[in-house]
């Protein structure tokens, strides 16, 4: 079985390590094997993604818009990423709304 890779972005290390405790839990529960690994910031992740392996492997991409990490998925997309984006985050406004559909995301998550 292949391994489910999924990326988080989010300034909160402490936020960031309670969804992806979730995560965890829920891959268990369903038998799939996970690898997670968390970003704090944009260029981080940018860099790692900039890596053509890492960009075809990743499964998922969790943000939280803000804090500067807004125009992360339309980057991503551009870079040529077609996984799922989630967003997950404490802002729900209606720019957000509209960034995460013009990002084509998968699902929007109030935290």
């Amino acid at each position: 079985m292949d391994k489910l890779k999924v990326f988080m972005l989010d300034s909160s290390q402490t936020k960031s390590e309670h969804y992806m405790k979730l995560c965890q839990g829920i891959a268990q529960k369903r038998g799939v094997l996970l690898e997670l690994k968390h970003y704090s910031s944009s260029k981080e992740l940018l860099f790692d993604l900039d890596d053509k392996y890492i960009m075809s492997s990743l499964s998922i991409l969790i943000i939280e818009p803000a804090h500067g990490c807004e125009t992360v998925p339309a980057i991503v997309r551009e870079m040529g990423y077609k996984g799922l984006v989630v967003y997950l985050s404490d802002v729900a406004t209606e720019k957000c709304y509209l960034q995460a559909f013009d990002a084509g995301a998968f699902q929007f998550l109030k935290k």
